[in-house]
């Protein structure tokens, strides 16, 4: 049966699995699918009583209960729209959220009406209280809610029709969800979810997970948020999954007891928990032993140990675990290969609340370090406006999934929605070859560096979260230069903390940050003017090495362009910031590999694609060392070495990873171009004709395998001899350095 909107998929679940255990806390007795059914009819008729229409708005302020999920289900069920806020909303947000939305009833519980008098909240008619509180003051009418549901069910053993809508009378189109979120600058933006938007994703998100009636769910993140209530609170009980809460705020010795107890197979969490964990309880026993941090450097033995370490995670969890699924923040990268190595079960995924929420996953054998996955069965992604050489731009989204808008907030709305319906993320990244999505940062949080560079505080936020001080981080631009803001990780300091007065506290904290910024200090002498230190220096006669980046054509204006960087990666740009002038250097070394390889898009006459292609990329390790994104690979190309020659000046060759050529039969060099019937030796005037060249090759014997501990050119194999000495002659360019291994002792000195 074809599930439209959420009353209709509710209606089957309770029908479908009705003697089956739905909602609990993890310390009580679960009440059925039936059960659940009744008291949702039951409150839905009392709104109903209480004037309560489609389209009425009435929010939901509490920490996650039984009787959280009941009151959303009764909401949404009855056509109404339901407005959950988040508990650890300022009171002024919240009463600004309820005014906003003009909801005309609250579900609160006593915490959250506690904050809620100290400001005004207008509009409201009547507060029901989910933990049947009964405050000695409210700003509104309150009763408790199981009072009502147990009257309301009285009322409707004889008076059925007191339901509400029939489920055709709640279209795929209606709103079903107003969720506010945070804002980092004025108030919270309304994001409008209609029905077809949250079961559309509970149905791409069933066509990737595998939940079943067995399984059982711990829940900890506030349903409030669209992650956890899609993702674990919907998507569970349309089929057939128990959820059970906590009751109170999530701490390890509340899990612990609370997963002992539940077993789940399945949760859902935001990484800062794992990483907590993992710095807490694991990076000490790796760090503080020597004799694990030696075995740990070898790889098999590395594993077998996090594997051991894996089994106690999952043992933390209640030993019977299937699934974590981490959503709402990255991974760091640290923690996720230790999670991978570790054969601990996990899933990764990426989305917004304007998307319902999920967009992306894996899990399993799909499982790629860095990446949030693939996209969802009918979701479209793609990047917009690129940069040629990493491929990183912003992130546009569309699918049944993405939001009707923002209330009450049209300029915004056609801001972030196109009319064919992309939505804009903010979110920048990239798609490899697999259609995998890696996640860069946020556009907004973008820090341009002062040689033009692209630097992403989110990747240097990852390093310092990781520190066991640390809480968590902020990185912002100040004065030039880059700041971290720091919430320390108290729980770390107990040891030290514990039965010390305020005094002793406050000097200990001081202590550690001292120290920390002490390191400071200790780099100060060592920033300088580096053009004095430079000329200073060259007087004395001293060698001085300027190391370039990247390749020759992605040179801003002699490389392939529009696919180039933003500035000079040939020779001459090797002086700029240094304060070395250019008729100051003496010599100009080409480091060039034994194959050709690019990062990015644009034009490679001479790229592999079959399995001699992927013997170049897996044994030369040509993955992007912070991205991992693999590099096109190719036979060497001398058309490019030429010009490459020529337009910087080159005087001596540097060939690294000769020995990646291991092994292969047949080794080809491209010495010139084909273009139609014109011939090409020397670079093509412009990128429309390089894209129509095809390559001409000279064909060399292959060799089996390079010893490493080759000290000359004569111990290298005869045919590998051969090719260095034909790339030589065909640039008239002597070779002064040779690679053969990936050590620095692997190097043959010409």
């Amino acid at each position: 049966r074809i599930k439209k909107t959420l009353k209709e998929l509710f209606e089957l679940a309770v029908k479908e699995y009705a003697t089956r255990p739905a909602l609990a806390y993890y310390d009580s007795e679960p009440i059925t699918y039936k059960e659940l059914g009744e008291r949702v009819r039951a409150l839905s008729s009392f709104l109903k009583e209480k004037g309560v229409k489609k389209g009425d708005k009435v929010a939901i302020i509490g920490e996650n209960s039984p009787n959280w999920g009941i009151a959303y289900l009764s909401i949404v069920t009855m056509g109404a729209v339901v407005v959950p806020i988040l508990p650890d909303f300022h009171a002024e947000d919240i009463a600004h959220i309820i005014s906003h939305s003009e909801s005309k009833i609250v579900f609160v519980t006593q915490r959250q009406m506690d904050k809620l008098l100290e400001v005004e909240v207008k509009g409201v008619e009547l507060v029901i209280s989910l933990d049947d509180f009964v405050p000695e003051f409210s700003f509104a009418k309150t009763e408790p809610i199981s009072k009502l549901i147990g009257k309301a069910s009285e009322i409707l053993k004889t008076i059925p029709e007191k339901v509400g809508l029939l489920s055709s009378e709640i279209k795929e189109e209606d709103l079903a969800s107003i969720i506010y979120t945070s804002g980092t600058t004025g108030h919270s933006k309304g994001v409008m979810l209609t029905h077809k938007n949250i079961v559309s994703n509970i149905e791409q998100i069933d066509d990737y997970f595998d939940l079943t009636p067995g399984d059982r769910l711990l829940s900890i993140l506030p349903l409030s948020h669209a992650y956890e209530c899609t993702l674990a609170f919907l998507y569970p009980l349309s089929v057939g999954c128990c959820i059970y809460y906590l009751g109170k705020k999530p701490t390890p010795k509340l899990l612990l007891e609370a997963a002992s107890k539940v077993k789940p197979t399945v949760m859902a969490a935001v990484p800062l928990i794992m990483e907590k964990i993992y710095k807490k309880h694991v990076l000490p026993v790796l760090r503080r032993n020597l004799m694990i941090k030696l075995l740990s450097s070898t790889p098999f033995v590395r594993r077998a140990l996090y594997r051991k370490i894996g089994k106690k995670l999952v043992e933390f969890f209640g030993g019977e675990l299937r699934t974590l699924a981490f959503g709402g923040a990255s991974l760091n990268r640290e923690l996720e290969i230790f999670l991978k190595e570790a054969n601990f079960p996990y899933a990764v995924g990426y989305g917004l609340t304007e998307t319902s929420p999920v967009l992306t996953g894996m899990r399993d054998e799909e499982l790629r370090i860095g990446s949030c996955g693939r996209p969802l069965k009918d979701v479209e992604v793609k990047i917009v406006n690129p940069d040629p050489e990493t491929g990183v731009g912003e992130i546009w989204v569309r699918g049944p999934n993405v939001m009707k808008g923002y209330y009450k907030n049209k300029e915004l709305t056609r801001e972030v929605l196109t009319e064919d319906g992309w939505l804009k993320t903010g979110d920048l990244g990239y798609l490899d070859k697999d259609n995998y999505l890696y996640i860069k940062g946020r556009s907004k949080s973008l820090i341009l560096g002062p040689g033009g560079e692209n630097i992403y505080p989110e990747a240097i936020e990852e390093k310092i979260n990781m520190h066991p001080y640390v809480s968590e981080s902020l990185v912002v631009e100040r004065n030039g230069g880059l700041v971290a803001l720091i919430y320390l990780e108290y729980s770390m300091l107990e040891d030290k903390l514990e039965n010390k007065s305020e005094e002793d506290r406050e000097r200990i904290i001081k202590e550690i940050l001292e120290k920390y910024t002490g390191y400071g200090q200790k780099l100060k002498p060592f920033v300088t003017d580096t053009s004095l230190e430079f000329q200073k220096a060259i007087k004395e006669k001293r060698n001085i090495l300027l190391e370039g980046a990247q390749g020759s054509m992605l040179d801003i204006d002699f490389g392939t362009y529009p696919y180039v960087t933003s500035s000079n990666t040939i020779a001459g740009g090797a002086c700029t910031g240094s304060g070395i002038s250019p008729k100051q250097i003496d010599e100009i070394i080409g480091v060039v590999k034994a194959y050709t390889t690019r990062v990015g898009s644009g034009p490679m006459v001479t790229e592999l694609k079959d399995e001699v292609g992927k013997h170049l990329q897996e044994k030369g390790g040509e993955f992007g060392t912070t991205t991992n994104r693999p590099r096109r690979c190719g036979w060497l190309d001398l058309v490019v070495l030429r010009y490459t020659c020529r337009i910087s000046g080159i005087d001596k060759l540097a060939i690294t990873k000769l020995d990646v050529l291991d092994g292969l039969e047949t080794i080809k060099v491209c010495t010139h171009y084909l273009c139609g019937n014109e011939k090409f030796e020397n670079f093509p005037p412009n990128v429309g004709m390089l894209e129509k060249c095809k390559p001409v090759y000279k064909e060399f014997k292959g060799w089996d395998c390079i010893d490493k501990n080759s000290k000359k050119i004569s111990d290298l194999p005869r045919e590998a001899r051969e090719y260095l000495r034909f790339i030589e002659k065909s640039l008239n360019t002597p070779i002064k350095i040779v690679s053969v291994g990936a050590e620095r002792e692997e190097t043959i000195e010409v």
